[in-house]
């Protein structure tokens, strides 16, 4: 039942009609500013492997999934617990596009990071979906959908 629920909220996002904000016009939706700034935050958490601003970002129940795994905020923390003083990453949020429908919104946005690791560096693109819910004035984090971008991408027709 989550799952449709989660699929049908994403279609009344979707057939609802407020205009993308790109980067450039992220002033002209009085939100946007804030969604982007609560995805930044999470992102810049999970780079210090800071656990309790990666959950204040998050409302009770968040889902993260990628590649086929979906994970709870706890399931992600012990997935990357191992990591924390051997893998140094930084994330950049580009491209942001945002919808809102009160008290919900989705930014569909890329996802840059550089991860060094045992002196090598290793570039990680991938295309991310989010779900936020607004509480009590402030925006949390409902769902991530991530996929991962290949360097090389071979397309047939």
């Amino acid at each position: 039942m989550r799952q449709f629920s989660f699929f049908f909220l994403l279609l009344l996002l979707a057939c609802d009609s407020p205009s993308p904000v790109g980067e450039e016009s992220l002033a002209r939706h009085p939100e946007a500013e804030a969604l982007i700034q609560c995805l930044q935050r999470f992102f810049y958490a999970a780079s210090q492997y800071d656990f309790q601003d990666m959950q204040a970002q998050c409302e009770a129940g968040f889902r993260f999934s990628e590649g086929g795994k979906d994970w709870s905020l706890e399931e992600l923390r012990s997935f990357m617990e191992p990591d924390r003083g051997k893998v140094l990453i930084q994330y950049e949020l580009k491209n942001p596009s945002v919808q809102v429908k009160l008290p919900l919104a989705w930014v569909h946005y890329q996802n840059q990071a550089v991860q060094k690791e045992n002196q090598q560096t290793k570039h990680i693109n991938w295309r991310q979906s989010a779900v936020l819910k607004k509480e009590n004035e402030s925006w949390k984090l409902v769902r991530i959908e991530s996929t991962r971008l290949n360097t090389q991408v071979d397309i047939f027709f």
